[in-house]
């Protein structure tokens, strides 16, 4: 067992991935360096483990017991577990159990998770009730060890909308949430103080995800974030821009056209800078200051100027070629 705790300790995600060894070995790397935030990979056909700092073993006569015993050792840990294609019960902690785990905790640790757990309830009774006055629902889904700041603001739209803010996320005092549609946050997303998100389509932040203080992010129909995706502060990303046809019909009864916008992992979107709907940025980009991305930034491309100019990285191969 003291095996297994070892190798939990270096486990974030257990994923579980059928194929042969070299395949599965390959790909379960190549898995890891395309998702920096993935921690381990389980091979469900060969009951083997690949963490970040080692390849455990790859033996089929492993016995499956041990793969379940680790994914019930992780889930008992709270971590995120994927395990598809084995069924594992997730386990029952008895009330004695609790009792005496609380029991077990300092005074101090005892208040503090009282007095997150009071800020988590305060913030979605407000934000029900938000939507209860503005005649709409919203279907919340909060990690308990999510973090709350002070003074967070909320504008529901009537209708149904959604949120979602998963394990280790971060939300700073006087963020703004206007909800319209959806919006999910990933593990270990922060949202830093004065960040708005104005969601009336689909956003998706994938995970480990920094908005900088003051921060705008207006999303209309689908914008996505990949893992480590980030932007400094008082960036300005927008999927939609309000028709004009030169005529004296106000500009906000003219409609408004929308256009998909994607951030690649690890890009950086440098303060004061704005990026325009329908532009595609790729991985490992970055963005520099009060820059205006128009157009499409290739991965390990530099964007600079107004409008930006893409060139690649300096040290850095580019994608083409």
């Amino acid at each position: 067992m003291e095996g297994l705790r070892a190798i939990v300790d270096q486990v974030a995600v257990v994923e579980l991935t059928p194929g042969s060894a070299e395949h599965d070995l390959v790909e379960a790397r190549r898995r890891l360096l395309a998702t920096p935030g993935l921690g381990a990979v389980v091979l469900a056909d060969a009951a083997a483990v690949v963490t970040y700092r080692r390849f455990v073993g790859h033996d089929p006569s492993l016995d499956h017991d041990w793969v379940v015993s680790l994914v019930k050792e992780l889930r008992g840990r709270s971590y995120e577990v994927e395990a598809d294609g084995l069924r594992v019960p997730h386990p029952r902690v008895s009330l004695a159990r609790r009792l005496y785990r609380w029991l077990r905790l300092r005074p101090q640790v005892r208040v503090l998770r009282l007095r997150h757990a009071r800020r988590r309830w305060v913030f979605l009774a407000r934000l029900h009730y938000a939507a209860w006055i503005a005649g709409g629902r919203v279907r919340a889904d909060v990690a308990k060890d999510v973090g709350l700041g002070r003074g967070i603001r909320f504008d529901v739209r009537p209708g149904t909308s959604s949120l979602t803010i998963a394990q280790g996320c971060v939300l700073g005092d006087a963020v703004t949430l206007r909800l319209g549609g959806v919006a999910e946050l990933g593990r270990g997303v922060h949202l830093r103080d004065d960040v708005t998100l104005n969601v009336k389509g689909h956003l998706e932040l994938r995970g480990r995800n920094v908005l900088g203080r003051g921060a705008m992010v207006h999303v209309d129909g689908r914008m996505v974030w990949e893992w480590g995706a980030s932007c400094s502060e008082y960036a300005t990303i927008l999927d939609s821009h309000h028709e004009f046809d030169g005529t004296t019909v106000h500009v906000h009864d003219q409609g408004v056209a929308a256009s998909d916008v994607w951030i690649g992992a690890a890009s950086l979107v440098g303060a004061h800078a704005a990026v325009l709907p329908g532009v595609r940025i790729g991985r490992a980009c970055l963005v520099g200051t009060q820059s205006v991305v128009t157009k499409d930034v290739p991965d390990r491309h530099l964007a600079v100027g107004v409008p930006a100019r893409v060139r690649p990285l300096p040290g850095l191969p580019s994608s083409e070629g």
